[in-house]
Parts: C-alpha cells; sequence; structure tokens
C-alpha cells in the first residue's frame, strides 16, 4: 500500500522555524499514514524579504504594478480573507489583467495570493459569476518584458460554483525553472467575458518571495548533503523528519512526524482443544492491513481499511438511493463528492474492477434527486497518491433515465494502472452545490488481487511441518503455545500474536520421521527415522517391525523412555523388491501406544524406454541415442554398437550413448548398488545428399533479342526441389529431371538448396540474366524553322549515332524545303534504337500597310492597314511620335504634335518568323499656328479711337483681323483701326491665323472706347423777372451718370438753401420761396462717371445780381 503527499503547485504554508535571513516549510507539522504507504515529502526555503508585498488597503494598486482597467476596492461581493479591500475587476471592458514589474527571481521563489470568483449578482451588479469554462483567470509569467505570457496555472470556472475558486482562498505556487531569471514579471489575466458586465474577480494579498540563491536542503534521514527539497520514504514507524536550508552559516528549520498507525496480527487454529495424536492447522495473518483488495458491501457500515476518502458519503439506504444489498455508500451533501479507496498492489493476477452504482433520475422521485446532464460520475486511478488522476470511464446521468435501477459494471484494469500503489475514486466533479440534489450512491464494490506473499516465522518448531508457512500443521504432543510474526518485505510492516494449543495425550508415538533408502548393495535397501513419543508406559521395550513382500524385519530399543525425546531407530538388509512395506512402532507393555505408516519398497534399476532411431543425410545435426533409466545414479548401460560390446556411465538419467551411426542393442543396467537387464534396439542411419553440379547459361541481352533459359545441373535421387532466389526473392521449383530449367526472366539466379528423395544440402552457385533496354534515342521534337534559319540535328540517348544524311551527331543544317531526318543510336551495350525529326520550312513574311491620310494638321488619329499577305499572331506597330501599337488590323494612333514621322510594322507568324518594314517621313503633321497681336492701346476716349495693331503670330502664312464692331475682316500683316465714338462695355478684335496647309487658330483681345466727362456751370445770374438768364443751371453734357447725380447750393452761413438730384433742374434764386439777396453764393456738385465708375465733387460760386 503507498500513499503519497504531492507537494502541489498551490500549497498552504505550515509552521516553520526560521532564523536571520530564510524560511522553509515542509508541510504540515504531522502527517498520518498506514504502515508501508509510500509518502512524499517536500519543502521549501525561501528569502524572509518578499521582492514585492501588496494588499490594495490603500485603495490602489500601489507601485510595481500596471492594470488594463479600473479596479475596485469595496469588496462588492462581500468582505476578502482579511476583511480588507481587495482588487477587484467588476463592470469594465476585457481582457481584465494585473501586471507586475519585473523582478530578480534567479534562483526561484514562490508566489502568494488570495483569489475570488464572483458569486451569482442578479442585480447586474459587479458581482456576477464566471461560469463557462474560457472565462478564468490564467496566472502567467513572462521573462521578456511582457511580449510573451505562460502558463503557471488556469482558474478554470464550473458552472454552478461547482469549485473552491468562487469563495476567497490563498494560494501559493513555487515558480517553475523557465522562470528563474534576473526579470521575471508576473500577471493574473482574463481575456475572455461574457460581456463587460459580466464574469467578475478579485485578488487580494500577493506576495512574491525569492529563493535565496547559494542556500541549499539537508534532510536527517539522508546521509550527506546537500540533499533534493523532496524525497520518498516508506512509513514504517513513527518518525520526525528535520529539514534544514541553509547556506553553511544561516540556516532554518521545519520538522515533519510521520505518524504511522501500527499493525496487528491474529492467530489462530482450526482446533485449539486436541487429543494425542491428532494435529492442528495454524493460521496468522494482518488484521488491518490492506492485502490486495477492495471489498465493501457497506454492511453494516464502510469498511476503513478500504477507504482513504468518502468526501460528503452517508450509508444506509431507507430514505436515500436504495441499494443492492443491505446498505450503500450515497452522495447528497453540499462540498466534495467523491469515494477514495487506499492504495493496492494491482500487479499481482488482479481481476476486474465490479461494482454497483445508481444516479438520481427522472423516475427516481425526492429521495434520489436527478441528477441533470453534465452531472456525472467519473471513475478514475492515480498511482501517485492522489495527485494526478486518470479517467478509466464516464458514468452519463441519462443512462439512468433510460433505466432507473441500479446498474452494474465490471471494469477491466489497464496496464498503467497495474502499479505497486493503485487508487480508485467515484468522482461527481459537477453538480449544483445544493443540499439532497443531483444523488447518486455506490454499492458492492470488489477488487481482488494476489494477495502479497509475506515472510512468517512460528516458535517453537519442533511440532510443526513448516515453521515458515503462514498456514503449517502443528501436531504438538502437549499443551504449546506458538508464536508467529508476519512481515510484509515490500514495506517492512511486522506484526505479531499467538496462538495456544491445549492437548490431552495418553501414551502416544508421534512425530514419525523415516527415510527408504535405494538399493544397499545385493539389492536391499535399510529404512532410518527418529519419532517422539509422551506418556509412555515406563517398562518393556519399543518394537519397530518392517513388513515387505519378503518378510518382516525387526529392531528391539531398551529403555529407559523419556518422554517428548527423539527416539532414532533404523533397519538394513530388506530386499529390494517393490513391494508394500509397512512401518509399525509400539511399545510392547502397553501395545495400543503406537504407530503405524505404509510405503513402497525400493526397486532394481530398470530400463524404462530407449531413443535415438533415425535416418540422417551427411551433414545433419544427428540426435543422440539415450537410456531413460530408474535407479539411484549413477548409471551403467552395458550395450552393443553393429556388434561390438560397449559401455556408458552416467550420474543423472537419461544416459546419453552418443550418435555414432549403426545399431545400438542395449542389454542391462546397474546402479549405485542394483543391477538389472534390458531388451532394447535403436538404429542411425547416414546416407548422401544431393548436390547442384553447376548453374549455367546466364548473359548479357538487348530488349528486343531473344534470351535464353538458365538452368541447375544436379545430382541425386529424383524428384528433386531446388530453392533459390530471384533477386533476392524466395523461388521453389520441382523437377524429375536432373538439368532444371529456371526460366530467362532478367535477374540474378541463385541456388541455396537442393533436396531429392530424402536429404537436403546447401547449394551455391549463380547466374544472372541482364536484359538491356534499347536507348532511348531521341532525335528532337518537329520544328518548324524560317527561311534561313539553322538547325541542329543532336539526338539524345545514346553513346553514337548515325543520321541518314550522313551529318555527324551536333553538325549544323540550314535546310531550303521540308524534310525528315532519321537517326539511329548505339549505347554502351551495344543496342540500337531509332527516332526522326520533321524540320518544316517557313517562307519570311513581306510586311506592308497604308494609311488614311499622310498629311494633316496637329492634333489628328490617323487609321494603318495592315497589308501584308499571311496570317499572323503578332503585329507590332511603330508610329515615330512615341506611341507604339499591336494589331494585324486597322490600327489608330494620334498625332498630337507637328512633325515628321517614320512609321514601321513588324510582323511575326505563328511559327514565329517575323521581319518589319519602315516607311520613311510618311506622315507629316503641320504644327497649329500660333497668332497673337499687341494693341496701340487697350482704352481710347470717345474722342479719339484710332488704334494700330502689331502682328505677333508663329507658325501662320496668312491672317485675317475682325475687329468686332461689325467692320469688314481685313488680311493686313499690322492693321490701323478706327473703332466707333460711342461708349461701349468693349470690341473684341480677332486674329485668325493660318498654315501654308490651312491649319488655323486665333487670338482674341478687348478694346475698350470710352466717353470723356463734358460739362458746364455758369458764375452769375440773374432771377430780375426778365426773359435772360432767369436760373443758375450746370450744363452736363456726357461721361456722367445722370442718375447718380447731385448739387447743393449754400449761403454765407454755410447754410443749404437749394439743392437737386435731376441735372436738368436750375435754381431760380428762391430760398423758401424768397427770392435771396444779391450776392455770391458757394455750389458744390457730387458725380459718378461713366468710364470708371469715379465718383467726383466739384464746387464754386455763383453770384446772384438783380
Amino acid at each position: 500500500m503507498k500513499q503519497f503527499r504531492i507537494l502541489l503547485a498551490f500549497l498552504v504554508l505550515g509552521s516553520a522555524q526560521v532564523n536571520a535571513q530564510c524560511t522553509v516549510d515542509a508541510g504540515p507539522d504531522s502527517i498520518f499514514a498506514a504502515c508501508g504507504a509510500d509518502l512524499y515529502l517536500a519543502a521549501i526555503g525561501l528569502s524572509d524579504s518578499a521582492v514585492l508585498s501588496t494588499n490594495f488597503d490603500g485603495g490602489q494598486i500601489g507601485a510595481g504594478w500596471t492594470t488594463s482597467a479600473t479596479v475596485l476596492y469595496n469588496n462588492p461581493c462581500g468582505p476578502s480573507l482579511d476583511g480588507t479591500p481587495s482588487a477587484w475587476f467588476g463592470n469594465v471592458p476585457f481582457p481584465r489583467t494585473l501586471t507586475t514589474n519585473g523582478f530578480d527571481l534567479s534562483c526561484g521563489g514562490q508566489v502568494c495570493f488570495d483569489l475570488d470568483f464572483a458569486a451569482d449578482d442578479v442585480g447586474g451588479g459587479d458581482c456576477e459569476d464566471p461560469d463557462l469554462p474560457d472565462e478564468g483567470v490564467f496566472f502567467q509569467y513572462s521573462t521578456d518584458g511582457g511580449l510573451t505570457w505562460i502558463d503557471i496555472f488556469y482558474f478554470e470556472p464550473i458552472a454552478g460554483y461547482a469549485n473552491q475558486y468562487y469563495n476567497w482562498a490563498n494560494y501559493c505556487f513555487v515558480l517553475p525553472p523557465g522562470a528563474w531569471t534576473a526579470n521575471t514579471m508576473f500577471q493574473w489575466t482574463q481575456p475572455n467575458a461574457s460581456s463587460t458586465v459580466n464574469d467578475h474577480w478579485g485578488i487580494d494579498n500577493i506576495e512574491i518571495l525569492p529563493t535565496n540563491c547559494g542556500y541549499y536542503y539537508d534532510w536527517s534521514n539522508i546521509p550527506g548533503s546537500p540533499d533534493n527539497f523532496d524525497q520518498v520514504i516508506t512509513a514504517n514507524t513513527t518518525t520526525d523528519y528535520i529539514v534544514t536550508y541553509t547556506d553553511g552559516t544561516d540556516a532554518c528549520y521545519d520538522t515533519v512526524t510521520v505518524v504511522v498507525s501500527p499493525v496487528n496480527a491474529l492467530a489462530t487454529a482450526t482446533n485449539t482443544n486436541v487429543l494425542c495424536p491428532n494435529c492442528t492447522d495454524l493460521n496468522v495473518e494482518f488484521t488491518d492491513y490492506n492485502a490486495g483488495s477492495i471489498i465493501d458491501d457497506f454492511d453494516p457500515w464502510f469498511d476503513g481499511n478500504m477507504w482513504s476518502d468518502a468526501a460528503g458519503a452517508q450509508i444506509g439506504s431507507g430514505g436515500a438511493c436504495g441499494s443492492v444489498t443491505g446498505n450503500a455508500m450515497y452522495f447528497k451533501n453540499i462540498g466534495t463528492r467523491q469515494a477514495v479507496t487506499v492504495d493496492v498492489d494491482a500487479t499481482a493476477n488482479c481481476g476486474f474492477l465490479q461494482f454497483s452504482l445508481f444516479m438520481g433520475n427522472t423516475s427516481s422521485g425526492a429521495a434520489c434527486e436527478n441528477a441533470d446532464a453534465g452531472e456525472d460520475i467519473v471513475l478514475q486511478y492515480s498511482t501517485n497518491g492522489g495527485a494526478n488522476w486518470t479517467t478509466l470511464n464516464t458514468y452519463y446521468q441519462s443512462q439512468w433515465d433510460n433505466n432507473p435501477t441500479w446498474q452494474n459494471f465490471l471494469i477491466p484494469i489497464p496496464p498503467m494502472a497495474q502499479t505497486p500503489s493503485t487508487r480508485f475514486r467515484w468522482h461527481q466533479p459537477t453538480f449544483t452545490q445544493v443540499q439532497d440534489q443531483d444523488a447518486w450512491a455506490l454499492d458492492n464494490v470488489d477488487f481482488t488481487c494476489d494477495p502479497p506473499i509475506y515472510d512468517v516465522v512460528w516458535t517453537p518448531a519442533l511440532t510443526l511441518n513448516d515453521p515458515t508457512l503462514q498456514q503449517p500443521t502443528a501436531c504438538a504432543l502437549d499443551t504449546t503455545i506458538y508464536f508467529a510474526t508476519i512481515t510484509d518485505t515490500a514495506t517492512g510492516c511486522a506484526a505479531s500474536s499467538s496462538v495456544t494449543i491445549n492437548v490431552s495425550c495418553p501414551c502416544t508415538i508421534a512425530g514419525l520421521n523415516y527415510d527408504i533408502t535405494s538399493c544397499q548393495g545385493a539389492n536391499t535397501f535399510a529404512v532410518t527415522g527418529e519419532f517422539v513419543y509422551v506418556e509412555n508406559p515406563g517398562t518393556g521395550t519399543i518394537e519397530v517391525e518392517i513388513t515387505t513382500g519378503t518378510g518382516t524385519y525387526t529392531q528391539t530399543i531398551n529403555g529407559p523412555f523419556t518422554n517428548g525425546t527423539l527416539t532414532n531407530f533404523g533397519i538394513t538388509g530388506i530386499p529390494a523388491d517393490g513391494s508394500p512395506v509397512d512401518i509399525l512402532i509400539y511399545f510392547s507393555d502397553d501395545q495400543a501406544c503406537q504407530v503405524n505408516v505404509q510405503d513402497v519398497a525400493p526397486v532394481p534399476p530398470s530400463i524404462l524406454a530407449t531413443a535415438g532411431s533415425g535416418v540422417y543425410c551427411f551433414g545433419d545435426f544427428i540426435t543422440d541415442v539415450t537410456v531413460n533409466v530408474t535407479g539411484t545414479g549413477p548409471f551403467t548401460i552395458d550395450y552393443t554398437l553393429d556388434g561390438v560390446p560397449m559401455q556408458m556411465t552416467s550420474p543423472t538419467s537419461p544416459v546419453n550413448l552418443g550418435n555414432a551411426p549403426g545399431v545400438y542393442e542395449v542389454t542391462g543396467i546397474a546402479d549405485s548398488s542394483c543391477t538389472n537387464v534390458g531388451n532394447f534396439i535403436e538404429t542411425i542411419i547416414e546416407q548422401a545428399v544431393p548436390t547442384v553440379t553447376s548453374v549455367e547459361n546466364g548473359g548479357i541481352y538487348c530488349a528486343n533479342e531473344f534470351v535464353n533459359d538458365v538452368f541447375v545441373v544436379v545430382t541425386g535421387t529424383g524428384p528433386f526441389d531446388l530453392s533459390y532466389d530471384l533477386d533476392g526473392n524466395a523461388q521453389t521449383i520441382n523437377s524429375t529431371n536432373d538439368t532444371i530449367v529456371l526460366g530467362n526472366a532478367p535477374g540474378t539466379y541463385t541456388v541455396n538448396l537442393i533436396t531429392d528423395v530424402a536429404c537436403s544440402n546447401a547449394a551455391t552457385g549463380s547466374q544472372t540474366i541482364v536484359v538491356n533496354p534499347l536507348p532511348p534515342v531521341f532525335a528532337g521534337n518537329d520544328v518548324t524553322l524560317c527561311d534561313g534559319e539553322n538547325y541542329t540535328l543532336s539526338a539524345t540517348g545514346a553513346q553514337t549515332y548515325v543520321w541518314d544524311n550522313g551529318s555527324p551527331n551536333g553538325s549544323t543544317i540550314t535546310p531550303t524545303t521540308t524534310a525528315t531526318y532519321t537517326v539511329i543510336g548505339t549505347d554502351a551495350n551495344g543496342c540500337e534504337n531509332v527516332d526522326d525529326v520533321t524540320v518544316t520550312v517557313e517562307p519570311i513574311p513581306q510586311p506592308s500597310f497604308v494609311a488614311d491620310t499622310l498629311s494633316v494638321c496637329e492634333p489628328h488619329t490617323i487609321f494603318f492597314t495592315n497589308t501584308t499577305v499571311g496570317n499572323f499572331t503578332n503585329c507590332q506597330w511603330d508610329f515615330g511620335n512615341g506611341n507604339t501599337g499591336t494589331g494585324c488590323a486597322d490600327v489608330p494612333n494620334l498625332y498630337e504634335y507637328g512633325g515628321t514621322f517614320d512609321v514601321t510594322l513588324t510582323v511575326t507568324s505563328a511559327n514565329g518568323c517575323t521581319n518589319s518594314v519602315t516607311y520613311d517621313d510618311y506622315i507629316y503633321v503641320e504644327s497649329t499656328p500660333s497668332p497673337s497681336f499687341i494693341p496701340s492701346t487697350y482704352t481710347v476716349l470717345s474722342l479719339d479711337t484710332d488704334v494700330s495693331f502689331e502682328n505677333t503670330s508663329t507658325g501662320a502664312s496668312t491672317y485675317s483681323w475682325d475687329f468686332g464692331d461689325g467692320t469688314e475682316p481685313v488680311s493686313t500683316v499690322n492693321p490701323t483701326h478706327e473703332f466707333p465714338d460711342n461708349a461701349t462695355s468693349g470690341y473684341l478684335v480677332t486674329l485668325y491665323g493660318y498654315s501654308p496647309i490651312g491649319c488655323i487658330d486665333s487670338f482674341t483681345q478687348v478694346i475698350q472706347v470710352n466717353e470723356e466727362v463734358i460739362y458746364y456751370i455758369p458764375n452769375t445770374f440773374t432771377p430780375d423777372g426778365d426773359e435772360f438768364n432767369q436760373t443758375f443751371q450746370p450744363v452736363f453734357t456726357a461721361g456722367f451718370d445722370p442718375f447718380d447725380w447731385h448739387m447743393l447750393i449754400f449761403n454765407r452761413y454755410g447754410q443749404v438753401i437749394w439743392e437737386s438730384s435731376d441735372p436738368t433742374e436750375g435754381w431760380d434764386g428762391t430760398y423758401n420761396g424768397r427770392m435771396v439777396q444779391d450776392g455770391t453764393y458757394v455750389w458744390t456738385v457730387v458725380f459718378k462717371t461713366i468710364a470708371s465708375d469715379e465718383r467726383r465733387t466739384d464746387t464754386g460760386h455763383v453770384n446772384v445780381t438783380k
């Protein structure tokens, strides 16, 4: 039985002695174990100074941290383990990550922290539970500054809060070697969540402790140091295991006490009250020690020797899930639900694991409430004390919906589970964690292996048939206490017990041991032995009588007689006739006090059988002739070989006479003291073997030649079986002839065995038929050449070549007509093959083309037509202006600028024959003229409208002027023109320029004619009532805007005495209807000019005289 205490990745620290700069923890102070259990002890040593210690009590993550989201510190799901603030990820986006800085953990270390998954908050707050497998939290490390992260542990959610992560708990992780660097970072990250308002969790009290570099471990039970941090021990007795964690100066200590439960034994007898000379059987066995079996029907309770854990189990039947027989173990509590066996040796002839199982279903009622989908039972095994479990089978809840009864299972044990320390468990990993829900039950567990073989010692040994047996036979002559010690040599666990045999005896002779010897000489034997007696009569003699088929032989033993002592006897010279032997020993004065046994007298040696006859071939292994005898060795056999007397002696049977050919006749036998006769014959015959004389007719051929057969010449007595290999493949052929034809298939024929009517013989010899393939002569692919091109006659696939036109291989020809050329190729083996190539000669094309026009003004698109005779796959055009084109029909090209252009056409046939033609200066494109002029003025006054024009055009040869005033165009190069004197918005003057072939362009400018401002204002008027000069009136005749005109008249005081906006209206010399006084008055006129919209102001004076 083996049990393991595993140092898991997460640990709960126990007490440890701390000194100076370190701490060390070896786990719980005490471990309770059954005797023989294998225990795994492990310690972890750490520095007493953390590189990081954060409790979030200040309401912030603090130095050494970064976070991907806002963290809450108000414990929305209830208090943390210590009641202080924790770091809580509530309704924030994911991934939700908390990351440390890098720390020097070059020698390892440990990270501890508190963690909690939220419970279900139906109100949608910050306390909604993670319930999908991918909504958990990864604990990871990075050694490259956070570029990559490696998982240390994944806290995986299970729907229904079905694991411990839904309550605050502390977890400690020993760093894997990969995390031992000078810059190791850690992060807790939740990469997935159903939404920002789901799957919340929190963390608290994070502490990172490094391992001290230069420290080592020293266990008290392991000689020398340093030691590994862990070890496996076998628990035999209660022992203190002390681990020291030290650098040679500073040291820390911790102690683990392994408390071993003692084992007990019970010695029993089939009968403890015995009447002489009867015997009784003893037995000793462990009473509380697993003996390779797990058997429990839970009646009336579960057997504590069979189970290491029964978490959440109850025993009973009524009000639960029932049972198969009596009680069952059933599960309906919250928390863990599992039944775990003790470790059992599963290596010794184990049978099947049998058990009965029942699960709550749709028909079982409230007492055994229905388990839902996913709330199944797994059967698992562990070979390392429960540290890791492997699933054997899953029992789905639906099996009981379909069949709501107890179901029986018979499970074979896989090879990986057949170890000296295997335990099994039935486990329900997922259920709703509600009392009395998702129930199930287990009954009649039966797993039986051969029990281990124990060492047993019984004392006293005198009256036992074997004191080392677990169940010896005791033939005590008086009351005796038998002591037994039973030991499991595999574990060292031992226990002792005793049993008392009460003996009542009259005169009794017991404990008879005797020996019948073989022949002592003259075919006689002896009987010797010893016996003990009790309650002897004290008088008379002890008589020993040996009766056989030849008579009775006696011995008398005289007193005095002492009870309980060994008495020896011996009678010799008894004829060895093989008859029954009766041994009778008795007291002469109490003949009822006797012992009587029967046996058989020895017989003279005899020959039971002989063997070895056979017919052999030369070279065969010949079996020896042997004689199987009985008697007491050494044995001597008398025989003749082909009539010659021989003798052979051997210490044991059978006697080997050798294997020389001839007739063996066995006539007699003698052993150490007796002789006998015999009559047996064995014969060994050896004859000649067949041979292979020769293997002939191999050869080398070409593929088109006739191939001769290979044949083998043999000797011997037919028919023959010839075994040979053809290219390594075994073949057999049968023939009655001494010349055996093997055929003419290509390959190597190697003979290896010839068998005739009686014998076989190894054979050697080989011949090879090689059929060389014809050379793959290739004259080349058929080809089409353009007229004038060369072609190289180049055949491949052979070594030499002969062309039908007499040209050597590789020569160049220039064919003028289409022809077929044939070549004969010969390879290194002299094999020939033929191939030919056809060379087709195609004429060179003669390209030609025409354009739709040859002289044009720029820009212009000209269409070109290919007039070349023949069919072509590619036509390339070069139009001389940088443009190219493709096409074998009509092709356009745009000439944007003037110039003279060459045009080239290149045509290519389907066989690649090509030619080109170029028409020099084929296209003339005249540039568009660029007319322009400079007027002598762009603006004239109406009083003088003559303008001269300077012609600055280029590229034109003739001109036409349009002055825009309705006059006839003129063709003068540099004209002068008089425009009408009426003011206008301007005249468009256009110059048309013409090239020699009529290409035209124009240029236009505006000539503006402006009207002069003309007005007159008098300085005196006489409003005296006569017919002359009665009003003061300005005279405006040209160049002003009559609708934007205003005049004011002021008196000497600056007072406006008259104003008007009508240039045709005059002042009559009155003010407010009365005539003003004679004198001088000031006028101001404001108006806008027509030519430039200029606003002008003019001031003067006027004299009033009557």
